[in-house]
């Protein structure tokens, strides 16, 4: 069938008559997106499978639909599962020559080893993460590599690098318009600060988060979680636990919120 530009006699737009015509496992890999943002997840793992199935021999196609089977488990909050999907798809990605793709899998594997705690594993994939995210010159790229290095020189137990990290990481998210991400690392730095008892410091935090972020359009629910932690900051009352359940609270919220709003603040 040849691909046409023009509206049908339907007068649907030449955009769903081409998308018609795209490769059978391109059309289950869209539909699994639509699950997935649906949160139908196990619909979503199946129409990926089917997916892999008829991408045929084609690295890049296999390696995609793998990134998005790791969207899936991301949005689940499986780890494991993120990180068997990205083992999965390295020897393809890793030889297909596209540096952006490479990029997003060993960005996603670090990522997955902090969330696992592997502080060591994640340490020694940072290096080439940052050396492809200078190569590609992505602003957005840098500061999620200089987050992802400071949640991996926390678990390290190396603070005050961490502290000095996030607080840059921080102000760009601000700068960036991306509150989401904005309030999750310093959430990430108020409880090195908390661990460290200085109260003062988280307090000052606070103040300065709370003249940002009521104007930076937080879904209602994540905005509810801070501002109980900030209040608490505030009285200088505030604790480690109350700011890790802030940081739950705000990535549920985020993986409820429509698609434009997850990708604007994903970390």
């Amino acid at each position: 069938m040849r691909h046409s530009h023009r509206l049908g006699t339907s007068g649907r737009p030449a955009r769903i008559l081409i998308l018609a015509c795209s490769p059978g496992w391109r059309l289950y890999d869209l539909e699994a997106s639509l699950r997935r943002d649906q949160r139908r997840f196990p619909e979503a793992l199946h129409l990926l499978e089917q997916a892999r199935a008829g991408c045929g021999n084609d690295p890049i196609a296999a390696g995609r639909i793998l990134l998005n089977k790791e969207h899936v488990f991301d949005e689940m909050g499986d780890a494991l599962g993120s990180l068997a999907a990205l083992e999965e798809a390295t020897p393809l990605i890793e030889g297909a020559g596209d540096a952006r793709l490479f990029w997003v899998l060993l960005f996603k594997k670090t990522n997955n080893l902090v969330h696992l705690e592997r502080y060591r594993g994640a340490a020694e994939l940072l290096p080439k993460v940052h050396e492809l995210a200078v190569e590609l010159r992505n602003e957005l790229d840098l500061v999620r590599v200089v987050w992802l290095r400071s949640k991996v020189a926390a678990g390290l137990g190396q603070t005050e690098e961490a502290i000095a990290g996030l607080e840059q990481v921080g102000q760009d998210f601000t700068a960036l318009d991306l509150p989401y991400d904005a309030a999750l690392s310093w959430l990430d730095l108020a409880v090195l600060l908390l661990k460290a008892g200085r109260t003062a410091e988280v307090r000052e935090l606070a103040e300065r988060m709370i003249r940002i972020f009521e104007s930076k359009g937080i879904a209602r629910e994540a905005l509810a979680a801070l501002q109980l932690f900030l209040t608490a900051a505030l009285q200088e009352a505030a604790t480690v636990e109350l700011a890790r359940q802030a940081i739950a609270d705000i990535e549920q919220a985020r993986r409820s919120a429509p698609p434009r709003d997850q990708e604007r603040g994903r970390g």
